[in-house]
């Protein structure tokens, strides 16, 4: 049982960590192209 419970933490904090990750990404990415747009509407 002890064992389990170690892996399953291990494992659903290795998956909000990726998820976390791909949030990140998706942010960034979104960032990105609102200050293009902001950077294209000055010119």
């Amino acid at each position: 049982m002890g064992i389990q419970k170690i892996t399953t933490k291990e494992f659903v904090n290795d998956a909000l960590g990726q998820i976390a990750r791909m949030e990140v990404k998706i942010n960034v990415k979104k960032t990105k192209q609102k200050v293009l747009k902001r950077y294209l509407k000055m010119q």
